[in-house]
């Protein structure tokens, strides 16, 4: 994804200015604290929106391999007739997502609200990029425009 895509993409996810000012204010401070990290992004040619991407994905990543894992542990209780299981292991999932959620969003300085935007932003930005996601979402666009025609 080239960088103006990628900039439309931080627009369009409903941060408010005021949320990417803050981010932005922890990224020039990560220089004290974690100068390899900053290096790292301050070395690209659009720094904040590749520490954006960064930090989007240090609040997902425990929410989508939880969710891939339950997902699977859940499909294999409802084929293997242990569908008594499925309602505590979704109660299971859902309190170790929220907390893990909670945590990730809390360690990154922001507040639950922009933990949540980096969320759908990560989300947005992986649907985009991934080959597999991309040609799904194109086909359902056509699907939904051929249906409102």
């Amino acid at each position: 994804m080239d960088l103006i895509d990628l900039r439309k993409l931080i627009l369009n996810s409903g941060f408010t200015l005021k949320e990417l000012l803050k981010i932005k204010r922890s990224f020039i401070i990560l220089h004290k604290d974690a100068p390899g990290i900053y290096h790292k992004y301050q070395s690209r040619t659009d720094c904040f929106c590749h520490y954006l991407l960064f930090i989007a994905d240090e609040v997902s990543l425990p929410l989508t391999f939880s969710t891939s894992v339950c997902l699977f542990i859940i499909s294999v209780m409802f084929f293997s007739d242990m569908a008594y299981g499925i309602p505590l292991m979704s109660s299971i999932y859902l309190f170790f997502a929220i907390s893990a959620f909670i945590y990730y969003s809390l360690s990154v300085s922001c507040n639950l609200i922009t933990g949540s935007k980096l969320l759908i932003f990560y989300i947005r930005f992986k649907i985009k990029t991934s080959p597999t996601l991309k040609f799904i979402n194109k086909t359902l666009i056509k699907i939904t425009n051929y249906k409102t025609k």
